[in-house]
């Protein structure tokens, strides 16, 4: 795997997870907050949810200009599809009620995007 994932892009797509004093269930985050209201965004009105997609795309413009810093559009879907598989891992770790389980889901989560990026670099 390439060095450049772990200390660069993969703290900015899947923030660590804050356990509160004595090991109780994790804080929540502006990430979850977001991950709450997608629900709510995808039935709301098409001015909102274009507020939205031109918030989510800054995030993943920069997201894609690290992976592709001499062409960013042709690494944007990409971000944005790892994107949508990272919050998907985050949002079903805080469901589940097996600590131990939720935070090694999280770490394949981490080696899974890792892992695609990686080969999407040697393709």
């Amino acid at each position: 795997m390439s060095l450049l994932y772990p200390t660069s892009l993969a703290p900015l797509m899947f923030p660590k997870v804050h356990r509160r004093a004595g090991g109780a269930r994790p804080c929540r985050t502006r990430a979850d907050d977001s991950l709450v209201l997608l629900h709510e965004i995808g039935r709301s009105t098409d001015p909102t949810r274009q507020a939205y997609t031109d918030g989510a795309l800054v995030l993943i413009d920069g997201f894609a200009a690290r992976l592709a810093p001499h062409d960013p559009p042709s690494a944007r879907l990409r971000s944005l599809s790892l994107l949508g598989m990272l919050a998907g891992t985050l949002q079903l770790s805080r469901a589940l009620t097996d600590r131990q389980l939720a935070d090694e889901l999280l770490e394949q989560g981490i080696h899974n995007a890792l892992a695609l990026l990686d080969a999407e670099q040697h393709n």
